[in-house]
């Protein structure tokens, strides 16, 4: 008796094979990852990638024109093989189809992503994140606090000379649903503070949660909610586009009780709120007659160095140089 699914299952792999070869770019010898494909006068196929790196043809040394001829034979066979994932150098071994390519990619472990940390500077995998922020070697034991709840509150020690320069404080990392979340602060030269959350994973993955910012006195609360924000592949990105609490110089003098700046983070899920993570609240300063619940009132107490800074003695390390490969 002849197996035949196995016999069929043989024949569609070899004509996924045959459709690859045809398509494949005779530069690169690989499968465009995505349509454009481009095509010379007599229809031998060149990737987007390698296209605009040739003036003729490598097959027929034909002239290649500069208004580039595309494919729509070869863009409508890309749709109907898998493809493989852009970090395959890099060792993912995943194939895919269209849209799927897309999905697998955004959190693909072997995909670049900056140290959550903005002073460290490092560029590396994903799945290395873990271990590289638990490397002594590259980072104090100080340089993050691990907490196991959702919900923490704290403090930033805030110096007169904080007031001068740029600075940067250690993260906070809480955990919530088996994801990691980072606490950041930071302040620019022109006295621009923002406080924010930031979660290793994607962007899809982040958009289930959402992060309450605060910081408080005895009297007084400033909150925002809203996003919370994934992680990019640069420490530039990340600064560019994260979204949290936004405080000027003047706004956290007011808040200071004896150089602290009492802070509090609640991460949440959507399902738990049942709130439209396209509609976020404002900033808002609300007065509060009653002191925190006794629940929230004990602050930990921050047993840590001060802050750091790009200058003016700072006790953090020097920027260290991107670990990515060009």
């Amino acid at each position: 008796m002849v197996d035949t699914s196995s016999t069929s299952n043989s024949q569609v792999d070899e004509s996924i094979d045959n459709l690859k070869a045809e398509v494949e770019c005779p530069i690169c010898q690989r499968v465009p990852r995505k349509a454009p494909v481009y095509q010379c006068k007599l229809g031998h196929l060149l990737c987007q990638d390698c296209y605009p790196k040739c003036q003729a043809c490598p097959v027929c040394r034909t002239p290649l024109s500069k208004e580039k001829i595309r494919s729509i034979l070869a863009d409508k066979i890309l749709m109907l093989v898998p493809r493989p994932c852009e970090f395959n150098d890099d060792g993912c071994q995943e194939e895919f189809l269209g849209p799927e390519l897309d999905a697998h990619e955004a959190k693909c472990r072997h995909r670049w992503v900056c140290c959550v940390d903005i002073a460290c500077g490092s560029v590396l995998r994903f799945h290395a994140l873990l271990d590289h922020t638990q490397n002594l070697e590259l980072h104090a034991q100080e340089d993050f606090r691990d907490n196991q709840e959702s919900r923490f509150q704290s403090f930033l020690y805030v110096s007169e000379g904080n007031f001068q320069k740029e600075c940067m404080w250690v993260c906070d990392r809480l955990k919530k649903c088996g994801f990691h979340f980072y606490r950041e602060s930071y302040r620019t030269d022109d006295g621009c503070w923002q406080i924010w959350v930031v979660m290793a994973g994607t962007q899809e993955e982040a958009k289930r949660f959402q992060a309450t910012i605060e910081i408080f006195t005895e009297d007084e609360i400033l909150t925002h909610v809203g996003p919370v924000n994934y992680l990019p592949d640069t420490k530039e990105k990340l600064l560019d586009s994260a979204l949290g609490l936004l405080l000027t110089d003047r706004i956290v003098k007011r808040f200071l009780r004896n150089d602290q700046l009492h802070y509090r983070i609640t991460i949440r899920e959507h399902e738990e709120i049942q709130v439209d993570p396209d509609n976020w609240s404002q900033i808002m300063v609300q007065k509060s007659e009653a002191t925190l619940p006794s629940e929230q009132a004990t602050l930990e107490p921050e047993s840590r160095r001060p802050p750091s800074s790009k200058s003016g003695g700072s006790t953090r390390r020097k920027e260290k140089p991107s670990t990515r490969k060009q």
